[in-house]
C-alpha cells in the first residue's frame, strides 16, 4: 500500500500536462491491444480516454431457450437456455513515458435455463478473476504487453453447501505480445497466451490487426474477434461483432468440468448518455456452442451441445 501511494503520490506531483499525455499514451496503446488476458479491457479505456481512475462495465447477456443435440428421451426434448450478469473493474496506472500497468477485477455468474432432462450438470456457475498486465514502450513502434491472470471458476458446490474447494476450482493464464505500428492508423500485434477462451485452459496462438481512420475502426484477434465500427459523432457508436467465447468451471460435489464455448454474431450500439456513462446494446445469433461435461481425464460424459438460438446484451460503462 505504502508504494502505491508512493507511485500516486509521484504521478500527481507532475504537472497536469505531462500527466494527461501519460495517461492519453497508455490509453491510445492498450487500445491497439488484444483481449485474452484483460479482457474487453482496450475498449473500455478507449472510451474513457484522459481517465486516470477506476473504470466499472457491468453487462447482462440472455441466450434463448432452444433444443440440444441430444435427441428426445419419452417424447420429451430437451432443451437450455442461459443468462449472464458480470461486472470488471479496471485500474489503469501510467509509470513514467514508456510503461503502464493495468488490473482488472471481474465476477461473472451464469445460469443454465434447463429442461426436458431428468438432471443438469449445474443450475449455476461462477468466475472470479484478477488479471495484471504490463505494457512497455520498446521504441518509436514497437510495444511489449506481458499478463497474468488468476481465477477461480466453478460451481462454488452448487446445493452441497459442505462441499469444499479444490485446486481444481482454480485457474491460472498468461500473455505475451509484441505489437508494431505500421502506420499512423493501422497496427499488427502477435504473440501466444495461455486462456480457456476454447473451452479448456489452452496454450493458443494470437494475431491481432487493427484499424482506425475517420470514425471508422475494424480490428480482429485470431481466433477470438473480429469487430467493425463506425462513430458519426461522438459519444456515438454502431457496427458489427463476431467473437469466440469460453470457459470450463468445475462442478465440486461431481468432481468434473462442464467446458463451453461458443460463437456470437451481431450488431451492437453504443451512446453515452450521461458523462462518463456510455449504455451499449447488442443482439444477434449464437450460430454454434458446444457444452461437454468432462472427467479429469478430459473423457468426455455428456454431450449437451444446444443449437441455434438468438441473444441480447446490455451493457453500462462507468468512468469514475
Amino acid at each position: 500500500m505504502a508504494l502505491l501511494a508512493g507511485a500516486a503520490a509521484s504521478f500527481a506531483a507532475r504537472p497536469a500536462s505531462a500527466q494527461n499525455a501519460d495517461v492519453d499514451r497508455f490509453f491510445e496503446q492498450l487500445a491497439a491491444l488484444p483481449d485474452v488476458v484483460i479482457s474487453e479491457l482496450s475498449e473500455a479505456l478507449r472510451k474513457a480516454r484522459g481517465v486516470d481512475v477506476e473504470l466499472v462495465r457491468t453487462r447482462y447477456e440472455h441466450v434463448a431457450t432452444s433444443r440440444l443435440e441430444e435427441p428426445a428421451s419419452y417424447g420429451i426434448t430437451p432443451a437450455l437456455g442461459t443468462h449472464t450478469v458480470s461486472t470488471r473493474a479496471f485500474i489503469p496506472w501510467p509509470i513514467g513515458r514508456d510503461t503502464a500497468v493495468a488490473a482488472a477485477v471481474s465476477y461473472e455468474s451464469t445460469t443454465f435455463r434447463h429442461a426436458g432432462r431428468s438432471a443438469f450438470p449445474a443450475e449455476r456457475v461462477h468466475g472470479m478473476r484478477v488479471q495484471i498486465a504490463l505494457l512497455r514502450q520498446l521504441s518509436e513502434r514497437w510495444r511489449l504487453l506481458t499478463g497474468v491472470e488468476g481465477g477461480l471458476l466453478s460451481d462454488l458446490g452448487g446445493d452441497a453447501a459442505s462441499e469444499k474447494l479444490s485446486i481444481h476450482d482454480f485457474q491460472t493464464g498468461g500473455l505475451i505480445l509484441f505489437d508494431v505500428k505500421l502506420a499512423p492508423w493501422a497496427s499488427l500485434s502477435f504473440g501466444s497466451a495461455v486462456s480457456s477462451t476454447v473451452g479448456v485452459p489452452a496454450p493458443i496462438p494470437v494475431v491481432r490487426a487493427s484499424i482506425e481512420h475517420e470514425g471508422f475502426s475494424a480490428e480482429m484477434t485470431v481466433p477470438t474477434n473480429l469487430r467493425v465500427a463506425y462513430e458519426p459523432r461522438p459519444g456515438l457508436t454502431f457496427g458489427a461483432r463476431a467473437a469466440l467465447t469460453g470457459n470450463s468451471y468445475h462442478l465440486i460435489a461431481r468432481d468434473e468440468t462442464l467446458a463451453y464455448r461458443g460463437v456470437f454474431v451481431g450488431g451492437f450500439i453504443g451512446a453515452e448518455v450521461l458523462d462518463g456513462l456510455t449504455f451499449e446494446m447488442s443482439g444477434g445469433i449464437a450460430p454454434w456452442r458446444q457444452l461437454r461435461l468432462v472427467d479429469d481425464l478430459d473423457r468426455e460424459i455428456a454431450n449437451l451441445d444446444p443449437l441455434t438460438a438468438p441473444f441480447f446484451r446490455l451493457e453500462l460503462d462507468f468512468r469514475l
